[in-house]
């Protein structure tokens, strides 16, 4: 299991981008930009929520 909540936001992002060919890097970081854009507070929330990172925060 990994720890680091953005490793879930990489995975997700992967699958994005994935069995995709870009002609350019700056293609391919117009759709990295592109595929951030579409994250909502809550979608982020979802994806990097680790349920003891959150009972730890609501402790403090």
């Amino acid at each position: 299991m990994k720890l680091n909540p953005i490793e879930r936001l990489w995975q997700d992002l992967k699958a994005k981008l994935f069995c995709q060919v870009y002609e350019t890097l700056e293609d391919m970081q117009a759709k990295i930009t592109e595929i951030l854009h579409t994250y909502s507070a809550e979608m982020m929330a979802k994806i990097t929520g680790f349920s003891f990172f959150i009972e730890a925060a609501n402790v403090i």
